[in-house]
């Protein structure tokens, strides 16, 4: 199982690799970007199969590519569609929790990040 977390900032992206190592989750993936992300996947090739990618934290917000515009990408590649989504956002109004989900997240991780939450949410979607 390989988690990959896609974040424009690094010291996101560390803090959320630090929590998940904390209850045991690893190896631990990072990209920059939605682009870099859909590369990682394997997205135009079906027999990658995700690289191994079991699960992806997903930033709503990033240059170039959005969070969401990346979620959509990998909901629409049959071969990546089953892998959970989590993503994470300091917007939690109405219209963008609506289009998170709507873009196919499984769930939303608030920031400032709370590591009980992120945890709790992680083993929901991985189903431990």
């Amino acid at each position: 199982m390989s988690i990959l977390i896609v974040d424009d900032t690094k010291s996101i992206r560390s803090l959320i690799e630090f929590f998940l190592q904390f209850r045991g989750y690893k190896p631990i993936l990072h990209a920059e970007s939605g682009e870099q992300a859909l590369e990682m996947l394997g997205i135009d090739d079906p027999q990658a199969k995700g690289n191994g990618i079991t699960l992806i934290f997903l930033d709503v917000v990033m240059p170039g590519m959005s969070g969401i515009e990346t979620c959509k990408r990998i909901r629409q590649a049959a071969h990546l569609a089953a892998i959970p989504v989590i993503m994470i956002t300091s917007d939690l109004t109405p219209q963008t929790i609506e289009a998170v989900f709507e873009a196919g997240a499984n769930e939303v991780v608030p920031k400032p990040l709370n590591k009980t939450t992120l945890l709790d949410k992680t083993a929901a979607v991985l189903g431990n």
